[in-house]
């Protein structure tokens, strides 16, 4: 593979919350929608030609712009992760041939929590509220993030499954869609599931036996818990939740199948919480801990940080077991920033929500 290269437009198809489609996770979304396009349309379409046309140059397409800046900053990008996860199908008979051999879907924004990164596209509980928050005024829903029910993509999947190897979700809260435990009852039903891995971004508060029971007739169960920090913090960034429903599900989970792998959301609020996280993984034997940089809104990101703050985290976490959090050291950058919008946030959200960031984020 040449060193920009990405084998994810050649293997995955990837939809939002409101049904637009785009090449993995991280990439920007095309001017398509499951509302107007058939799958194959999609699949063959000149946008998923384009990029797939620029990778094969060694080219960087512009809707990669997320995992180009990663990496021009020294930090690993989804690009690595992808080319590692399917380095088993690189070939030239891919690129003249692509394939979907995983369906990364989203299929829509309900969700019970509303977490202090998020928007009203990932979360419906946001959508009452954003209007506090200049941030998220623009950020309006759409009738498209009910296109699991009203589009036939779920269809046109059930009939396209003979190469997928995997397949991932994520929200919203996955769990809380019908439309999902449809499907994988489907894959069940029609001995599908045993050749199909499965990956979760998960609020994990739905977690229950029920599903640990219907996981077990796939073929591996990768369970991404999102979690950022110690009981105060967590309960502050992802409100409502309540930190002992997530350890139980943890414990439930430590006595499964399932992978399960940590996600912490890494932002100026919760830098100082990376020590809980992996005592987390040690105590339940989690197979690992993801870090998802928050970049934004930009007030919530590291680099927003006061310098003393920073150098506090360089001296901190400079021998970081997380590789990903070396590298986030390494290039974090003194640059006279400051943290007064992030409080700003914080104080309107205390007054909204009953909570006095004060107690919590003492260091701001």
């Amino acid at each position: 593979m040449e060193d920009n290269f990405c084998i994810a437009p050649f293997v995955n198809l990837s939809t939002t919350t409101d049904g637009r489609v785009r090449l993995c996770c991280q990439a920007k979304t095309f001017d398509i929608n499951v509302a107007n396009w058939k799958l194959n349309d999609i699949w063959n379409s000149k946008e998923f030609k384009n990029a797939r046309e620029k990778f094969k140059k060694n080219e960087w397409p512009d809707e990669c712009v997320s995992c180009r800046i990663k990496e021009e900053n020294g930090i690993s990008s989804r690009r690595g992760l992808e080319n590692h996860r399917w380095k088993h199908l690189y070939s030239k008979e891919l690129l003249s041939n692509p394939k979907i051999h995983c369906y990364d879907l989203r299929m829509g924004h309900t969700c019970n929590l509303k977490c202090i990164m998020c928007t009203p596209m990932n979360s419906s509980l946001w959508v009452a509220e954003k209007d506090n928050y200049e941030h998220l005024k623009d950020h309006n829903t759409h009738i498209g993030h009910k296109w699991a029910n009203e589009t036939n993509l779920l269809n046109e999947i059930i009939s396209n499954l003979e190469n997928v190897q995997m397949l991932y979700f994520a929200g919203g809260e996955p769990l809380l869609i019908k439309k999902h435990k449809d499907l994988i009852l489907h894959c069940i039903e029609n001995g599908q599931a045993k050749n199909i891995d499965l990956v979760y971004d998960t609020n994990a508060t739905m977690i229950d036996n029920e599903w640990i029971s219907l996981w077990k007739n796939f073929n591996s169960v990768k369970i991404q818990f999102s979690i950022d920090g110690g009981k105060e913090v967590v309960e502050y960034v992802r409100y409502p939740v309540k930190y002992s429903n997530l350890i139980a599900s943890l414990e439930m989970l430590s006595k499964s199948t399932c992978d399960v792998y940590l996600q912490m959301a890494l932002g100026a609020y919760n830098v100082f919480e990376i020590d809980n996280i992996i005592d987390l993984k040690n105590k339940y034997n989690c197979k690992g801990i993801n870090i998802s940089i928050v970049d934004w809104p930009n007030f919530m990101s590291i680099d927003n940080l006061t310098d003393k703050n920073k150098v506090l985290v360089k001296n901190k976490y400079k021998n970081c077991e997380i590789p990903r959090v070396r590298m986030m050291v390494e290039n974090l950058k003194l640059n006279n920033k400051n943290s007064t919008e992030l409080k700003s946030y914080f104080e309107k959200l205390d007054k909204v929500r009953m909570l006095n960031y004060k107690e919590i984020f003492a260091w701001l």
